[in-house]
């Protein structure tokens, strides 16, 4: 009985330890599954493609080393794009430069042989795009102080002034266009303050980045603190919003709380809102709390990639991110073993499956954008039979999986967000990703790679404020710098009313044309 018990207990302990092993060989196995991912991030392609036959492929980010063959003629400066293109004939922001006739003429229109008259027969023209350096000048405000003459009978002598436009900020010589130009470099150009310094510098302008540093937060205490909170305000009324979020390193937090990264919230009113904009909130962390106080009373559409803080908002209706789920598909081909036939795969029946809905997307927007009722009808009667079989093999599949690999993650994110993912198809204003919101993300990224971080929390509020001004502006196809330039110019030493703001906001349709990218009619 003794050596049965003995036999039992050790066979258990076997089994046990056989147990740890095949987890540790599934750990080993999901550690180098990253560790391939990794090195595709660094030295790999990351572009997401969608699959359509007969599509030709931009590489727009090489066109140095793709196009570097050599050519016979330089080309002709295009007004409009040619005929061919794939896409409309549209015509390019040099229309709406200024142009100079430079005419070169003939002193002496006589033949020197006969003495009479040339005769005009034609002419011969050629454009250049011309490049003029950026110049400063200095406006002095003069401001006459007139008064009348002295009378007993009167307590105090009037005065009498000259009008002079009040400065933006008080006891600086800042004028509206040399704040745009800095704001417009930074946060739209993503040239740091210390390069703009150094610019200034070389035409012989001391100009600090402290002192242009000083000035941004200043605005953001004078006027874009009100500017965003009204934003805010109108993107709680709207009916669909993106959101996302990205890291922030403040040195101030980091010394004082020992805090790694702090976050930027993005918030994007969706593709049917009348009101287009964007919000980009600085918070301390990512506690699902933040979201849902900056949403306090919101009862519309978020889009997300699925991260709980915005399915924990109360009285809103969520909807997931199939980029971000076709993302994890491409993982899994990514790691797989070499010599496996990867079209053979499960894997990429799904992911081609994935591939259609999106193309379904192309066709439904090319044919009936703005119709959103219509691209619901086509949605439920295209897309759904697609989706439905999607979650058929993603099922079928899913029990055979093995835990702590790319599949079994990306298996058990198609089902745990499945509610949220199916949610687009009765409703044709919501988008099939959230590549919008990441868009914007990725935006304040690119900036963020150049200053690297914010000293303070006032300087990460300011620079929310300042992204979300601009990137708005452009969501309205405004021109950044004139934008700027013209509400610092409307809010210098007036009060901030609702009805002032609405005014001046990138939608209100009370901005003059001179502000827009393309002529307006």
């Amino acid at each position: 009985m003794k050596n049965e018990e003995r036999i039992s207990q050790l066979e258990a302990e076997l089994e046990a330890k056989n147990n740890v092993i095949e987890s540790l060989k599934q750990e080993l196995n999901y550690i180098h599954e990253q560790l391939v991912l990794y090195k595709k991030t660094l030295y790999g392609s990351r572009t997401e493609k969608t699959e359509i036959p007969n599509q030709l492929t931009l590489n727009i980010f090489n066109e140095a080393e793709t196009e570097e063959t050599p050519i016979k003629a330089e080309p002709e400066l295009q007004v409009r794009v040619s005929s061919h293109s794939r896409k409309k004939s549209r015509k390019r922001n040099i229309d709406d430069l200024p142009e100079t006739v430079v005419e070169h003429d003939i002193e002496d229109k006589t033949d020197p042989r006969t003495g009479k008259p040339l005769r005009l027969i034609g002419t011969n023209e050629r454009k250049e795009l011309v490049h003029h350096k950026e110049y400063y000048e200095v406006i002095r405000h003069v401001q006459y102080v007139y008064s009348a003459d002295y009378d007993e009978e009167i307590e105090t002598t009037p005065m009498y002034k000259g009008d002079v436009p009040a400065s933006v900020i008080p006891k600086s010589f800042a004028s509206p266009s040399l704040l745009a130009s800095i704001l417009d470099k930074k946060f739209n150009l993503s040239l740091p303050l210390y390069r703009q310094e150094k610019a200034l510098e070389r035409v012989g302008i001391t100009l600090s980045r402290q002192t242009m540093s000083n000035w941004i937060i200043k605005l953001y205490d004078l006027y874009f603190q009100t500017f965003v909170d009204y934003m805010h305000k109108e993107l709680l009324k709207c009916s669909y919003i993106n959101a996302d979020e990205t890291t922030l390193e403040v040195l101030e937090l980091k010394k004082s709380e020992g805090r790694q990264d702090s976050y930027v919230w993005v918030y994007k009113t969706g593709r049917s809102e009348e009101k287009q904009m964007v919000l980009y909130q600085f918070e301390n962390d990512r506690k699902h709390e933040r979201a849902s106080n900056f949403l306090e009373g919101y009862q519309g559409i978020i889009q997300s990639d699925g991260y709980k803080a915005y399915s924990n908002v109360e009285d809103v209706k969520n909807m997931g991110c199939f980029a971000h789920l076709r993302r994890k598909f491409v993982e899994v081909m990514d790691v797989a073993p070499k010599g496996t036939e990867i079209k053979e795969t499960e894997t990429y029946k799904m992911y081609q499956m994935l591939n259609k809905l999106f193309h379904l997307e192309k066709v439904y927007d090319k044919k009936y954008r703005n119709d959103f009722d219509r691209i619901t009808e086509e949605r439920k009667k295209n897309s759904l039979p697609v989706l439905d079989e999607f979650y058929q093999k993603v099922k079928a599949v899913y029990p055979h999986s093995v835990e702590k690999t790319h599949l079994h993650t990306a298996l058990t994110y198609a089902i745990n967000n499945e509610k949220y993912l199916r949610y687009y198809i009765e409703d044709g204003r919501v988008e099939i990703s959230n590549n919008s919101a990441e868009r914007c993300c990725k935006v304040f990224v690119i900036g963020r790679k150049n200053f690297l971080f914010s000293n303070s929390i006032n300087g990460a509020k300011a620079s929310g404020a300042a992204y979300s001004i601009i990137e708005s502006a452009k969501m309205n196809k405004l021109k950044p710098y004139d934008y700027i330039e013209y509400i610092l110019t409307k809010m210098a030493g007036n009060k901030l009313t609702e009805n002032m703001l609405e005014e001046i906001m990138p939608w209100s349709k009370k901005l003059p044309k001179t502000l827009y990218r393309d002529k307006k009619a």
